[in-house]
């Protein structure tokens, strides 16, 4: 034996060979009965008749559910039902859900919605029963990897409680891409690690006909709904293309740190002078309650109205009729209207957008075809224009310009709307943006006549405008 083999002997005998135990995770059998009792199937009626069906994950102890939106809204007679491992199931041959449901109706637990998320399709649900008892699944706090195996836990075409495995196939954006078999019914049960993490929550909103391509929403994406501390879109401010990029991806994942792109200081200057301009049209009462309303309050409100009007919408704001005006506010009120109303006509006629700024399932719709930046340019060292090209629903382009500037530690923030010097710095061959300083004014003073005057004993909202460039 060689001398190099008699020391490789002699430190085998001294420190021992033996190779590092595996890492050893929990059988697919032991995963899947330890999440069974959380997978709950929630049904309800569709205005058609029809019944529908879904899963739903239980997550909290007293009886939050986590769904899909799309199974929930618009049903009526919401119901739910928990696991028990006695009850007889059937296939759609033996009578499946129809059967399950007629035998089992005293077991239907009644379901109330508490909150959406409209640009992921996902929901929290209030079940009507004592989860107290339920061992939680515990959210993985990373995205899976490609080849990472999977299991897919609910009641896909009516065979209840049952679960298929797969693979991690690719991640996208806002989505886990894997190859376990998913059918209807499985929408909202959770997809599960190999060690019965929830890496994700099923969607059959993408889905299509091709086998082996199946879609799951991470699950850091529903950290809002649960109220813990969340794992953001990864923002990138570094540069004024980047920073529209990256605030554009953010919006259509409705994440948490969008109000990070904006610049804030700038957003409250702009409204405090469009509130003064509104005193100068009220006076006693009227004009102090205006006087009283103070940054740091405003700022926490409007970041609060940002987050809401991204992820559900609200109503058009020229759609609402405040009553009572005093007669001195209603030149300015009306001129407010007319001057929305010629916004949409501007943005339809210049940039060539073919929704309304504020109707946020359209303009989810027309993110999802592509946003790309055209052009930029530094008109100043902290100061930058954004041309943005985007398409609509039948394939034509839109254009719209973001003015962008510079903090102190080089981050990049949007002002919106951009101020007429900065209007004035606007390329002759950039887009006009979205909103102009005139309509911003209108918008936010009809805002706050709107939280002033009741309607039908509620204060009446207003919009928030879709785009990035046109968010308040």
């Amino acid at each position: 034996m060689s001398m190099r083999g008699w020391l490789l002997l002699i430190i085998c005998v001294v420190t021992g060979c033996a190779h590092a135990p595996a890492v050893r995770h929990p059988d697919a059998s032991h995963v899947i009965a330890r999440a069974l009792p959380s997978l709950v199937l929630l049904v309800g009626e569709r205005p058609d008749g029809k019944t529908s069906f879904g899963s739903g994950l239980i997550v909290t102890r007293d009886g939050q559910v986590l769904t899909c939106l799309h199974l929930v809204r618009g049903v009526q007679n919401l119901k739910a039902m928990r696991y028990e491992p006695s009850l007889v199931s059937y296939t759609p041959m033996d009578g499946g859900l129809d059967r399950f449901l007629f035998e089992n109706r005293k077991k239907l637990l009644d379901v109330r919605l508490e909150r959406i998320d409209e640009a992921n399709d996902l929901a929290l649900v209030r079940v009507d029963a004592d989860t107290s008892n339920v061992d939680l699944l515990p959210m993985a706090d990373a995205l899976p990897r490609r080849g990472d195996a999977v299991l897919a836990l609910g009641h896909p075409r009516e065979t209840v409680w049952s679960f298929s495995s797969g693979v991690v196939s690719t991640l996208h954006l806002g989505a886990i891409q894997h190859d376990a078999a998913i059918n209807p019914g499985s929408s909202g049960g959770p997809l599960l690690n190999e060690r019965g993490e929830v890496v994700g929550i099923t969607s059959a909103k993408v889905f299509g006909d091709t086998d082996g391509v199946s879609f799951a929403r991470p699950i850091s994406m529903a950290s809002w709904l649960l109220e813990e501390s969340s794992r953001p879109f990864e923002l990138d401010l570094s540069t004024p293309e980047k920073a529209a990029s990256s605030c554009l991806r953010a919006q259509e994942m409705a994440s948490p740190n969008l109000e990070d792109c904006f610049d804030w200081g700038y957003r409250w200057d702009f409204f405090d002078e469009a509130r003064k301009g509104l005193s100068k049209h009220v006076d006693g009462e009227l004009q102090a309650r205006l006087s009283k309303i103070d940054r740091a309050t405003w700022l926490r409100d409007e970041r609060r109205r940002l987050r809401h009007a991204v992820r559900e919408g609200e109503p058009p704001l020229t759609s609402l009729q405040l009553q009572p005006l005093p007669e001195t506010l209603s030149p300015l009120v009306q001129e407010a209207r007319a001057l929305l109303v010629s916004q949409s006509a501007r943005v339809k006629n210049e940039n060539h957008l073919d929704v309304e700024l504020s109707d946020q399932r359209a303009i989810r719709k027309l993110l999802r075809k592509g946003v790309r930046v055209e052009a930029t340019l530094r008109v100043k060292r902290h100061l930058a224009w954004v041309l943005l090209v985007g398409r609509n629903i039948d394939g034509s382009e839109y254009r719209y310009s973001e003015v962008w500037a510079q903090d102190g530690f080089g981050v990049w923030h949007q002002r919106t709307p951009a101020g007429t010097e900065e209007l004035a710095s606007l390329p002759n061959h950039f887009a006009p943006p979205l909103v102009l300083p005139g309509e911003m004014t209108a918008r936010m003073q009809l805002e706050l006549l709107g939280q002033i005057f009741t309607l039908s004993g509620e204060s009446p909202k207003a919009a928030e405008p879709a785009l990035s460039s046109a968010r308040r």
